[in-house]
């Protein structure tokens, strides 16, 4: 793949620059208020640099680029890019080493150097756009938990959605946008705290992709101001539903994403006063489907893509299960003892193991990680827990261990059950010692037994 070669700088800053001189001249037609045309890239790679516009790219020092001026925005992802100043007007400083080699996922397909370069800071500009200079007022964003075991039907439903709107994406089809509308209200319906969750990411993420999409097609394009021919490329550059994209849409807010490319896209053949609405809050497909009524049948969902959700999701709960019984079937065993910690982002982190955490976190199953729910106990959880923290009298380091979270003994606190029969635990005289494949320390302890004769030992 090309974006596993090493590629030098003046020939990535000649595609780059390829891409932006077509597309980003029209981006105020894709998106109003985006103004693209007067915005810098600036690549680095080492001691190079290029500074690159919709006129040219040209040579400069990687000592300007790194003192130029930050922008008040935050940065973009992956430690790559910054929004800085340059010559008076907003830049993009991306340093290209700490973006590639991208991980060859199976979906969706990689691209070439160029071009995942050019998508992601498209992607990252819109989002300053939106936040630093139109002001949106997006839906408020809400704690985002996974609930385990992951249900089937939401997640079969948006994947049923987005396949109507990639179905009528060129020409646009009635038949399915009603389609679109009847699997939207009744994921609405039914999952009605899912969807609240999501919305922000719905809004936020899927106007941001669709942007990206429409700008990608306009870059490959004869005339990138002919909008028909725009839009009918970004229909052909869609990725219809597939076993690799199905799994892809289990993962995370990544619905958001396609879906809001696709209701945006179903949207932009119309009124184009839907944007102003997406900048007050909501999400291109509420916006559709508040145009259309939905079938006078409701819909059958196709066997094939059933059978494939069905089994993707019993195969991630089986994952997870790994992952996260252990803990909650610790916490149901009252013979577990319960050790209780400061919130991980209230513990400060002990520097000498990160050669040895960065190692652990390669063993990450990425499923599991990040905040979860689950009707079998009364706390959150928390996922594939790797860190290595330096307490006050202790330390400890945890490897890929899960623990509940929540209010215990009147503090906000992580919950790790322990079983004192199993061997590396070790309690003596109020010092807890651990040596286990998943954790191990020297921890103070005071040990307490709640009212329900379970014993608490509450770190110090």
């Amino acid at each position: 793949m090309a974006n596993i070669q090493r590629i030098e700088l003046d020939q990535l800053a000649e595609q780059l620059h390829s891409l932006i001189r077509k597309a980003w001249p029209v981006s105020n037609q894709i998106w109003v208020d985006t103004h693209m045309s007067d915005r810098y890239l600036l690549l680095v790679s080492g001691q190079q640099a290029y500074e690159i516009s919709v006129t040219d790219f040209v040579p400069v020092t990687r000592a300007d680029v790194d003192a130029a001026p930050p922008h008040p925005h935050a940065d973009g992802g992956r430690g790559a890019l910054r929004f800085v100043w340059w010559k008076g007007r907003q830049a993009i400083a991306f340093d290209v080493p700490l973006y590639l080699p991208l991980p060859p996922d199976r979906f969706p397909p990689l691209l070439s150097d160029a071009q995942e370069i050019y998508l992601f800071v498209v992607h990252e500009i819109f989002h300053l756009i939106q936040f630093s200079e139109q002001r949106w007022t997006p839906p408020q964003r809400t704690f985002l938990a996974k609930e385990y075991p992951v249900p089937t039907n939401p997640w079969l439903y948006r994947t049923m959605l987005y396949h109507a709107l990639q179905r009528c994406a060129s020409p646009p089809s009635q038949a399915y946008l009603a389609e679109a509308a009847y699997w939207h209200g009744l994921y609405v319906s039914q999952f009605p705290e899912t969807a609240k969750n999501l919305k922000y990411y719905d809004v936020i993420e899927g106007s941001a992709q669709f942007f990206q999409a429409q700008i990608h097609a306009a870059a490959l394009i004869d005339n990138p101001a002919d909008n028909e021919a725009r839009r009918a490329k970004a229909a052909e550059l869609s990725y219809p539903v597939s076993p690799a994209m199905q799994q892809w849409l289990l993962q995370n807010v990544n619905g958001s994403y396609w879906i809001g490319e696709a209701a945006g896209a179903a949207l932009d053949v119309g009124d184009n006063h839907w944007r102003a609405d997406v900048a007050a809050g909501q999400s291109p497909m509420d916006i559709l489907s508040s145009t259309i009524d939905p079938p006078a049948l409701p819909p059958v969902p196709e066997a094939e893509i059933v059978r494939e959700n069905t089994a993707l999701i019993a195969e991630l709960n089986r994952v997870i299960a790994v992952q996260l019984e252990p803990v909650i079937q610790g916490f149901l065993d009252k013979n577990h003892v319960l050790l209780l910690l400061s919130n991980w982002w209230e513990m400060a982190i002990d520097p000498s193991k990160e050669e040895e955490i960065a190692e652990a976190r390669k063993n990450t199953v990425l499923v599991t990680t990040g905040n979860f729910v689950s009707a079998a106990v009364p706390y959150a959880l928390w996922g594939s827990w790797v860190g290595a923290y330096l307490l006050e009298n202790g330390n400890f380091v945890i490897k890929n261990l899960s623990a509940l979270q929540g209010n215990i003994q009147t503090k906000d606190q992580m919950i790790i059950p322990l079983n004192p029969a199993a061997p590396g635990f070790d309690l003596n005289d109020g010092v807890l010692t651990l040596s286990t494949e998943n954790m191990y320390g020297t921890l103070a302890v005071e040990v307490i037994v709640d009212d329900d004769g379970r014993t608490l030992l509450v770190a110090s």
